[in-house]
């Protein structure tokens, strides 16, 4: 995400803080919170913007670390049916694997 309104954001906020608490300047305390609330909508924006434009690598690692990967809402069974595919899936290319490799060691050759 671009920083660039990281130093606008820390300087409303410094001004927020020094500035005294009296009914006179209750305006300006209202249009600075609301910049700084304006700085803050522009920054999810952005978020979201290149949280569409990850390449699917990057979603993967991001999904990863916040551990959205495995939905929460599954049934033991169905955690169970889903390993038992993928344990299937394995078998399946295993079994390639060993199929290619035995008609590399036969160099080719067919024998009657």
């Amino acid at each position: 995400m671009k920083s660039n309104t990281a130093k606008s954001k820390q300087l409303i906020e410094q001004a927020l803080r020094e500035l005294p608490d009296r009914f006179a300047l209750r305006d300006v305390r209202y249009n600075l919170a609301r910049a700084l609330s304006e700085i803050g909508r522009v920054e999810n924006k952005r978020g979201k913007r290149e949280a569409i434009q990850m390449t699917p690598h990057q979603k993967w690692e991001m999904d990863k670390e916040t551990n959205r990967l495995v939905p929460n809402n599954l049934t033991e069974q169905q955690k169970v049916d889903v390993l038992g595919q993928i344990d299937a899936m394995i078998a399946a290319e295993q079994q390639k694997i060993n199929s290619k490799s035995q008609n590399k060691s036969g160099d080719g050759l067919i024998v009657d």
